[in-house]
């Protein structure tokens, strides 16, 4: 079967019901807090605030460092996508 029988054409993605959509290599990344229930028990207020900040401070702006994107936050969890597997994970130590 060729690749276009298939409905992928040259790295672009079609189907029979709609446009074509181009397809992008992408290396996504999920990270969380260990412990975090556990952490935030004796003063969940003050903890939460200090988590936002680190997470404006300090891992958005190394994820835009880096290129890529923040795609979902959570209490504790973050989900980034970068433009390609190229990107670094050793820029987060």
């Amino acid at each position: 079967m060729k690749p276009d029988e298939v409905g992928f054409t040259s790295g672009v993605a079609s189907n029979s019901d709609g446009p074509r959509a181009e397809r992008r290599l992408a290396a996504i990344m999920i990270a969380d807090i260990a412990g975090y229930s556990a952490l935030m028990e004796p003063d969940e207020i003050r903890k939460f605030g200090r988590v936002r900040v680190l997470r404006d401070q300090v891992i958005n702006l190394k994820v835009a460092e880096l290129g890529g994107r923040i795609i979902k936050t959570t209490g504790d969890g973050v989900s980034q996508s970068f433009p390609s597997s190229g990107w670094r994970a050793n820029g987060f130590r």
